[in-house]
């Protein structure tokens, strides 16, 4: 279940190299429970012990526990919800999907039985009508009525209808009886949604305005359509693919980065978990060719995700104040497997984020053994929640077994690296530490980073006049108006401001509704090396949001005439830069640069060719990421 603290690369890296901490560039590795971070293989053991078989008045169903607690002794104790249930679709469903791919990998008996067994649950909590009861509980009593169970466009629907979907290829040949059922169950719940999107009474496309549910319909109707091709599931698929696809919030040069929103009625929401649209349109762009969706992909995870990696990764949320906690297994995961769906030179960077689950987080510890193939349920400023649910256990396995199947022995052979510095955003949360007095907010703040910088106030958008923005009692900016979608509203210019203690004030009619201030660098960039001696590389990623030419300060870092490529927003193109021999690295305006800092270390990039990314192994040179160049 999604909202909660529990729930809340086509080609990719053959070894798993670029790995970076998100937000504590000081955060030290260590691994709570003994385990090293990277075990050979992925063990299913934890979820398997989350399951139990229940008896129903007319069957004896395997289902797996939602929750699981870790005891005072250290041991763990399947759970289920109080006065939800025991078990549910929303988490079966995936397990299904993590068996059915470990299947696909290792040819595992057990993984073949718990998936169909899985898949057992999700057709035994489908209504006739394609819908799905979510919860059931352990007496075997299924919860109908429950907000969190009973039957519609919902969550549990989109995850019920995608589960089913996802066995269809897999049991077509293996176990022909049960792939009958699939099918006739994936098209009971391909009705559902037809009716909605194709009826002029359905309500809003997608259901609910809900991008991340309609993102894993879309994905459903994918796997679908594959097996089962028809005008009729195409043209529900375009319907909601098209929409998804044209809904952004912001662009490459503001705020949020031409992100997806969550809600399409609220584009100033997004949040990690659940954040599936990347992935919908990039599978469903190819699936029904329909390549402005893969190229609108592409355009999200080059412009938000890289922005995400500077600042913080697999964050909360924006909301539209950005909420570092908590994190979740499950936002990792979205934006893992939406990169290696989208695959490319735009998820170059993107297996960075793999790494939040061994210790590049803001705990600065694992999130999951590799020893028992447990994850647990979360991190918040207190540190790891030690709990380790279906949930996030399912979701890092999803992970582990998509990035496995794309690059077979990545996980093995991954390494940790370490931050050596970086620049992206302060933010300011009101109205703690500040002070209110009629139209007017004061207070204080301190920044890390040198600026120039690009400030934004933060409030839900809203019909307001204009205020006022002040900086240590200088010249004041004027905001026109709290009016813009993204819930970012610009005060106009940069603004240069010191390191160290300031104060602001901010005036107008409309000051209660701000929640901060974010000081945006206009150049933003983080470093990150793995290795020593010889081996030792430094990677980076770097942004300039300006409208005239910036650099990044190299200064304290060796350079031994490294490569690396930009992308420029303005024109959509890449290219290769000159080798890097000087204290500052040149980022031209609205572009994005990737590379390294070593000559050995470097992107080699033409227009039609592969580009490789190279690193020593056992003495010698191998390509361990390569892409394609468009």
């Amino acid at each position: 279940m999604q909202g909660s603290f529990r729930n809340p690369y086509k080609r990719l890296i053959c070894c798993i190299l670029l790995l970076s901490i998100f937000l504590s560039a000081s955060a030290g590795l260590s691994f709570s429970d003994g385990s090293l971070p990277y075990q050979p293989g992925i063990t299913l053991d934890h979820l398997n012990s989350l399951k139990k078989i229940i008896h129903t008045d007319d069957a004896s169903l395997s289902c797996w526990a939602i929750y699981c607690e870790r005891q005072g002794d250290g041991s763990y104790k399947p759970a289920g919800a109080p006065g939800e249930g025991f078990s549910c679709v929303d988490d079966v469903a995936r397990a299904a999907m993590v068996y059915i791919l470990d299947a696909e990998l290792t040819g595992s008996g057990e993984s073949i039985e718990n998936a169909k067994e899985a898949l057992e649950f999700l057709l035994y909590m489908q209504t006739s009508d394609g819908l799905f009861y979510n919860f059931i509980h352990e007496n075997g009593a299924i919860n109908k009525t429950g907000e969190t169970s009973a039957p519609g466009l919902n969550w549990w629907y989109a995850r019920g209808y995608l589960g089913l979907a996802s066995g269809l290829n897999f049991f077509k040949k293996r176990n022909t009886p049960l792939y009958r059922r699939l099918i006739k169950a994936c098209n009971k719940s391909f009705s559902a949604i037809e009716r909605h999107v194709n009826s002029s009474n359905g309500g809003p496309v997608p259901p609910g305005n809900a991008a991340d549910v309609s993102s894993l319909i879309l994905l459903a109707l994918c796997e679908h359509y594959k097996i089962q091709p028809s005008d009729e599931i195409k043209k529900t698929a375009l319907k909601l693919g098209d929409v998804l696809s044209k809904n952004v919030s912001g662009s490459y040069k503001s705020p949020l980065y031409g992100v997806r929103p969550t809600d399409l009625g609220a584009p100033w929401v997004w949040h990690s978990y659940g954040s599936h649209t990347v992935e919908a349109l990039a599978k469903g762009g190819k699936v029904f060719k329909r390549p402005g969706w893969v190229s609108s992909a592409e355009n999200e995870v080059l412009s938000f995700y890289s922005h995400l990696l500077v600042n913080g990764g697999p964050v909360n949320g924006f909301y539209p104040e950005p909420r570092i906690f908590p994190q979740i297994a499950y936002g990792c995961e979205c934006l893992i497997s939406g990169g290696i769906e989208t695959g490319g030179p735009a998820s170059s960077f993107l297996p960075v984020f793999y790494s939040w689950f061994t210790g590049n987080n803001p705990a600065g510890k694992p999130a999951v053994s590799f020893e028992t193939g447990r994850a647990y349920d979360g991190i918040d400023a207190g540190g790891i929640n030690l709990n380790a649910g279906a949930e996030s256990t399912i979701e890092w396995l999803l992970a582990s077994l998509r990035l496995e199947k794309s690059a077979p022995g990545a996980i093995r052979k991954a390494s940790v690296v370490l931050p050596v510095k970086s620049c992206g955003f302060e933010f300011v949360a009101l109205p703690d530490g500040s002070g209110y007095s009629g139209d007017k907010i004061e207070g204080g703040f301190s920044l890390e980073k040198p600026g120039p910088f690009k400030v934004y106030i933060t409030a839900v958008p809203q019909d307001s006049g204009p205020l006022t923005f002040q900086i240590d009692a200088r010249d004041a900016f004027t905001i026109s108006s709290l009016n813009d979608p993204s819930g970012f509203h610009v005060v106009p210019g940069e603004i240069n401001i010191p390191p160290g203690e300031h104060r602001f004030a901010v005036s107008g009619e409309a000051v209660s509704s701000i929640s901060g201030i974010l000081f945006q660098p206009v150049i933003e960039y983080k470093f990150w090396e793995t290795g020593s001696g010889e081996d030792k590389a430094v990677f980076f990623v770097g942004r300039n949001f300006g409208d005239t030419e910036g650099f990044i300060d190299l200064s304290g870092l060796e350079t031994s005439g490294g490569k690396y490529y930009s992308y420029d927003f303005k024109k959509s193109k890449w290219s290769v830069a000159k080798p890097i021999s000087s204290e500052k690295l040149i980022l031209k305006p609205y572009n994005i640069v990737l590379g390294s800092l070593e000559a050995r270390h470097s992107f080699l990039l033409s227009k039609g060719d592969r580009f490789f990314l190279k690193k020593r192994i056992d003495s010698k040179w191998v390509n361990f990421y390569s892409g394609w160049i468009k």
